[in-house]
């Protein structure tokens, strides 16, 4: 529902937007065409039509809906520099060019099954290291760390790390539910809690 109004006000106000702007094109035409010559309302129906057809480009673009309407009142109320403000500032270049790059990379990291068949058998961290920094061009050249790779290991790992605690615990875990996870992690706090550190 609340998308819903989201879209709803945003098309509401580029209706608005339109019929303000084409009713300012038309008072502009009404009182200052007694005064020009043909040359100058052609000149500015060409640069309100180019202005039309370009505020049209940014509004078929998927962008947010605030950059959108942000964009169009830039661009018809400064029809000239706007749209070269836009060409210069407004278009994403950067940002598309790396989401291009990281999806080309998920698909290369995607079909190699035989990669991962031999990390299996090599639990090597040389191994997993050699591979980020290959294919995700990652900076990091050592770590110390454990790889868990399901569910099952990392809270094997978990509580095993409770058990052997000797000062603190700090874990960073957004949803805990009432589950046998949960149980089994109350039960070694108590008992870590209960050793009197």
């Amino acid at each position: 529902m609340h998308k819903f109004i989201k879209w709803f006000f945003y098309y509401c106000f580029l209706v608005i937007f339109l019929v303000a702007f084409s009713a300012t094109i038309y008072l502009i035409h009404y009182f200052l065409a007694k005064n020009m010559n043909w040359i100058s309302i052609l000149t500015i129906f060409i640069v309100y039509a180019s202005t039309s057809f370009f505020n049209l480009f940014i509004l078929l673009q998927k962008r947010r809906y605030e950059t959108k309407i942000s964009w169009l009142i830039a661009c018809s109320i400064l029809p000239i520099i706007g749209p070269i403000s836009y060409i210069f500032l407004g278009r994403k270049y950067l940002k598309s060019q790396n989401i291009k790059k990281y999806f080309a990379q998920y698909r290369n990291f995607t079909n190699l099954k035989e990669k991962v068949q031999t990390w299996k058998n090599q639990e090597s961290k040389d191994t997993l290291l050699s591979f980020s920094s290959e294919y995700f061009s990652s900076p990091i050249k050592e770590f110390n760390g454990n790889l868990l790779v399901d569910g099952h290991s990392f809270f094997e790992k978990l509580f095993a790390d409770i058990k052997n605690a000797k000062k603190f615990i700090f874990i960073d875990v957004y949803i805990i539910k009432n589950d046998f996870i949960w149980k089994k992690l109350k039960k070694y706090w108590l008992i870590s809690g209960n050793a009197g550190w």
